[in-house]
Order: structure tokens, then C-alpha cells, then sequence
């Protein structure tokens, strides 16, 4: 594996990471694995099924039975959705699960990817070269989340932000945090071009 082929993009929910993701992997014209759409994936197939988050062995069923093109149905954007992916997240058996899936994916990918999840740098590739944490304040981003929810309401998005930006940070097996050696990015007041120029200086100096 070329190391200096790897871009690990990490950060909490509604950071801005996977417009970034997308905006570099069309710049560097490389691939992009959203490793959330995994974890939302496997949420809309349980919630699909009327199953419960909490029901641990159901949920590891259905990862087991996931495929590449799961990840790019539309329905994966939904809020229930992203608030089971953040509840089934949390299961180390489940995360064991979906190891294999994001390595492989990794590795087939021998010219390089970018990668974009919330444990990209610390676990899923920490061989990566170039490692980035986007943030930005739960207020921004739950503004941002609201223009892409038009019948949402903020004072609830902004707590299920906070919700589980906790959850995603204490949970045991990989828990939201940068890596020791990533670039941290606050975006609160950058767009995405603005950090993305961040970004390809960091990688072309």
C-alpha cells in the first residue's frame, strides 16, 4: 500500500466532511469511501424492517449482508436513520463487522482514497499519510443541517447533534477523537472550498 496515496478525512456529523470528501476525491481523482453511509446503511435496512437499534445481533446481521451498492441510496440522508447509525455504531461486535468491508475497499483501491468516516485516521487507516479532522460548532452545523431538512426544526436538530457528537466520543471501540497526528480544520466560518484549499495545501507542501 503507497501511504502517501491515503487521505483519512474525520469529524463529528454535519462538519462539512463529506461535501470535502467529494470536492477532493474529484480534484485528486481518487475514490471515496463514506464510511457513514456504512452505519447508515445497515441503520435503513433495521429501521426498514421495523427492527430495534438496540437489538445487537439483528444489527450484525444485516452488515453481514452488505454490499458496496447500499451505500448510495438516497434515503441514507434521513434523520431517523442517522440517529440508528448512531445508536448501532457504538457496538463493538458491529464495528468488527464492518472492518473487513472498509479495509477491503482500501485495498483494492491501490492508486490511493480518500476516506471519510469518524475513526478513519485513529483505526480504519491509520497508515494513511495525510490525516484531517473537520469540526465545527454544534450551532453551525446544526444550521447547516437544517438547510438540507427544510421541514426540520433547529432547537431538535441541534440536540440530536449534541446527542450524539456524546455518544460518537465516548463510546469504547473508536470513539470520535482526531488522530495525534491529524490536521484539525474548524470550519464554523469557512465554506467548503475555503477548507478544501486548506486541505491541498497541507497535502502539497
Amino acid at each position: 500500500m503507497q501511504q502517501n496515496n491515503y487521505i483519512a478525512i474525520d469529524g463529528p456529523s454535519a462538519s462539512g466532511k463529506g461535501t470535502i470528501s467529494k470536492m477532493l476525491g474529484e480534484k485528486l481523482n481518487l475514490p471515496v469511501l463514506y464510511t457513514g453511509n456504512i452505519y447508515r446503511a445497515i441503520a435503513y435496512n433495521i429501521l426498514q424492517n421495523n427492527i430495534d437499534p438496540n437489538n445487537v445481533e439483528k444489527a450484525i446481521e444485516a452488515a453481514k449482508s452488505l454490499k458496496i451498492v447500499d451505500l448510495d441510496n438516497p434515503n441514507l440522508t434521513q434523520e431517523k436513520v442517522g440517529q440508528y447509525a448512531s445508536i448501532i455504531g457504538a457496538y463493538p461486535k458491529l464495528r468488527d463487522a464492518t472492518y473487513k468491508f472498509q479495509r477491503d475497499f482500501i485495498e483494492n483501491s491501490i492508486n490511493g482514497a480518500v476516506i471519510e468516516g469518524r475513526d478513519i485516521g485513529t483505526v480504519i487507516c491509520p497508515e494513511a499519510r495525510f490525516k484531517f479532522f473537520i469540526t465545527a460548532s454544534a450551532e453551525v452545523r446544526a444550521t447547516r443541517r437544517l438547510t438540507q431538512h427544510n421541514n426540520s426544526n433547529y432547537e431538535t436538530i441541534l440536540a440530536d447533534l449534541k446527542e450524539r457528537d456524546k455518544r460518537d466520543q465516548e463510546r469504547t471501540v473508536a470513539p470520535l477523537k482526531p488522530a495525534e497526528d491529524a490536521v484539525i480544520i474548524d470550519s464554523s466560518n469557512l465554506n467548503a472550498k475555503e477548507t478544501l484549499d486548506i486541505i491541498l495545501v497541507k497535502i502539497n507542501s
